[in-house]
């Protein structure tokens, strides 16, 4: 068996002591959740590469590269886009450096740590990070690219292999090392015959190198020789050999291949036959064994599973393959994912803790492995054509027209700076960068659209910053950070067959004209405020005036978002709320102006004689509030009156009280103020129930109890006084939905939800 020259920690699985890689203190200590979380991320891209640190992406269309820093800020997101100058056709992370192939001359441009020649610019070898791309010192024309950890290989035009780099475990097949420019790498023990072998792919693990010589090509596809080079501590090279290292390519494998992928210290390969084999570590089950029964393997293993509902065994044709650093994922020719190893963050799908066995490792830390092929999701309906992944997360491009791509595992808990609540999802903004946060709060695949939240119940993250979300019934809509059209929105899955233009993602917003600073989502109906003007703009259901402009027209919120001026001459407005048919907005003023329907009393008076509604903004005479906000037929806000003291507030509530959601019994549809309401900061309403939070960060909640929101009590229908929630919990912001409350916590501004929550 192949010598182990490298750190280990001891572990204990079924009762086998197994020695696996020591990882990193601070990889094992962050805080894992229960389930993977999932990104996604709206733009066309042809290949993505990521290693520990960073993920590259190029887009399809326009061939530019773009570099992101990962886990650096403590939350889920990808952070620091950059920008890399010129367009490329292929990029290729290592350790520490990063390569890509030019998309105009086919030369190498690489960047990052030289400290090994890694960049192979000629230069002499240095500490000092080069910091944009540098041409290789070359005049080959590429068409392949692997970066290892301190290594890069290129195929060029010809089928030529070419190294640089380290060569101190014989990854090059080299006399010397380093190497700081390319040079061409041949077949260990060559013969006048072999002197001239071509390739048709290569990759790159940490210190050795597999590549596959070109042999033939039978329906279009080439295939050929498997060779590797360099580290054996694992068996990764996949010979027979109980070396450390193996200096030069040598022969691995009895079959005819078409794809290689190297991972950390653990290879896979696919066969002619698109058959899939793995060789090396095996310490978290990436070759697809229970590793308290091997290790590591120095022979290639056909990789079977034994859930027959996959078919995993019959199926003869996967395409692709991606060893990671202690997991492997493979795509067949249904474009489906499979994958198996470690799972600890959830790289490998789903809950970490359900199917999977626990590892206990020296430092008290548990490690949860699946060394059998499965789905990352399996409610999923998506296609993949490519998947790349490190120790943590997997990233993989869906096919289809936009080739989008998603990512999911570990990248630490959400944290929220806000949240809205509406029936199918809720929606946030990062507390890091603002970005976009949605979660589905069904598991029916009508829950919410395809991709932009997962038939599964997991979050998914925006690619651009935002400064407001709202989330209705059907609908969501946000407002953009930077853009100056900046209404996006998007809708659930049941509206699908009525609109197809804004169904998968955020999309903005086409024909607006103008720029918002604020955008609310009723049930069937959606108003904003226009920048610089103040102004409110509705669009949507108008049968009872909730518009605005003087009419009862309906205009069509689906087709094309036109929105109409709400008829209100030479006011600002600061803030607005919708109920099911009503609409409110404070002026500059703290005037309070409402439209639409009066039946709960909506529109603060019962004064109302010809008819319930009105299409008009109608002045609610004798209050002055800061802000509003609305459930299904009821609104709140606080009072304005400048003779109140800074750390005194009145909580103001009038419209439909049949559950005490305004806690006074009486229903005389005319604003009132909550008793005791001095110490709120801030209000959320949902349907038929009010919560607020005060000063010292408790929540307080009254109206209906139908969805356990404020009692557990089965017996306790509504409450019409304010009732402490969560009583072990201090928030610093609250929403309110259909059937659950969410409130962002105080110590880590991460979620808690409560209620029907499913």
């Amino acid at each position: 068996m192949p010598v182990k020259k490298k750190l280990y920690q001891v572990l204990t699985l079924s009762g086998a002591l197994i020695m696996c890689n020591f990882l990193n203190a601070n990889d094992l200590n962050q805080t894992r959740k229960k389930r993977s979380v999932v990104m996604q991320y709206w733009q066309s891209f042809s290949e993505l590469s990521m290693n520990n640190s960073s993920l590259c992406v190029v887009t399809r269309d326009e061939s530019d590269l773009e570099c992101y820093s990962l886990y650096e800020d403590g939350s889920r997101l990808l952070t620091r886009r950059k920008k890399i100058d010129g367009k490329y056709t292929s990029v290729s992370l290592g350790k520490d450096h990063y390569c890509a192939i030019g998309k105009e001359d086919k030369s190498i441009y690489c960047w990052g740590e030289n400290n090994y020649g890694q960049l192979g610019n000629g230069n002499p070898i240095s500490k000092v990070p080069v910091l944009t791309p540098n041409k290789v010192k070359s005049s080959q024309s590429f068409l392949k690219i692997a970066s290892g950890s301190k290594n890069t290989y290129a195929i060029n035009d010809q089928g030529y292999l070419y190294g640089w780099g380290d060569n101190s475990k014989g990854q090059l097949g080299l006399l010397v090392s380093p190497v700081i420019e390319p040079t061409q790498i041949f077949i260990s023990g060559t013969t006048a015959s072999q002197i001239n072998s071509k390739f048709i792919a290569v990759s790159a693990g940490d210190n050795y190198v597999c590549a596959i010589s070109n042999v033939g090509n039978e329906n279009g596809i080439k295939f050929g020789n498997l060779y590797c080079a360099g580290d054996n501590s694992f068996g990764q090279i996949g010979i027979a050999d109980a070396s450390p290292f193996i200096n030069g390519l040598r022969q691995a494998g009895s079959k005819h291949y078409i794809s290689i992928s190297a991972g950390k210290s653990h290879a896979c390969a696919i066969t002619k036959d698109k058959k899939v084999e793995c060789w090396g570590n095996n310490n978290f089950g990436q070759i697809g064994v229970n590793p308290s029964l091997n290790p590591y393997f120095s022979s290639p293993q056909l990789i079977n599973s034994s859930n027959p509902e996959l078919k995993f065994n019959t199926n003869l044709g996967f395409t692709k393959v991606t060893a990671m650093e202690s997991s492997t994922c493979v795509i067949d020719q249904y474009l489906r994912i499979f994958c198996f190893g470690d799972n600890t963050f959830g790289q490998v799908g789903g809950d970490p803790k359900v199917g999977t066995l626990e590892i206990s490792s020296l430092f008290g830390e548990k490690r949860y492995i699946q060394f059998e092929p499965k789905i990352p999701f399996p409610s999923w309906n998506f296609q993949f054509k490519s998947v790349v992944g490190n120790a943590r997360t997997t990233c993989a491009i869906s096919n289809g027209r936009e080739n989008p791509f998603e990512c999911w595992g570990f990248l630490d808990k959400n944290r929220y700076e806000t949240i809205s609540i509406g029936n199918s999802a809720k929606c946030g903004l990062s507390l890091i960068g603002n970005k976009l946060l949605c979660e589905s709060k069904n598991t029916e695949a009508y829950s919410y659209p395809t991709y932009w939240s997962s038939p599964v119940n997991t979050p998914f993250a925006s690619f651009d910053s935002f400064k407001q979300v709202s989330v209705g019934l059907y609908r969501a809509c946000a407002v953009h950070a930077t853009y100056t059209r900046n209404l996006y929105c998007w809708f659930d899955n049941r509206l699908l067959e009525q609109h197809e233009a804004y169904r998968l993602h955020p999309t903005d917003i086409h024909n607006m004209n103008f720029e918002i600073k604020k955008v609310i989502v009723g049930t069937k109906h959606i108003c904003v405020i226009r920048k610089n003007e103040d102004s409110m703009y509705c669009t949507g259901e108008n049968s009872f005036g909730q518009l605005g402009n003087g009419n009862t027209n309906n205009v069509d919120i689906l087709g094309r978002f036109n929105f109409v001026k709400v008829e209100l001459p030479n006011v600002k407005f600061i803030d607005l709320a919708l109920s099911f048919n009503s609409t409110c907005g404070v002026t500059s003023t703290n005037d309070v102006y409402c439209f639409g329907s009066n039946q709960y009393g909506e529109l603060g008076t019962s004064k109302l004689r010809n008819n319930l509604f009105k299409t008009t903004p109608q002045n609610i005479p004798n209050i002055k509030l800061k802000n509003i906000y609305a459930g299904l037929n009821h609104f709140c806000g606080f009072d304005a009156n400048p003779e109140l003291k800074d750390n005194d507030n009145k909580l103001v509530c009038w419209g439909d009280n049949s559950f005490g959601q305004i806690t006074k019994t009486n229903r005389n549809k005319k604003p009132v103020t909550i008793n005791n309401s001095s110490s709120y900061v801030s209000v959320a309403l949902g349907n038929n129930t009010t919560c607020a939070l005060n000063n010292l960060n408790k929540t307080f909640c009254f109206g209906s109890n139908e969805n356990k929101i404020i009692t557990n009590d089965t017996n306790t229908f509504s409450v019409s006084i304010p009732t402490a929630v969560q009583t072990d919990k201090l928030f610093k912001s609250i929403a309110v939905g259909d059937n659950e409350a969410c409130g962002i916590l105080k110590s880590d501004s991460t979620l808690t939800c409560w209620g029907k929550t499913k």
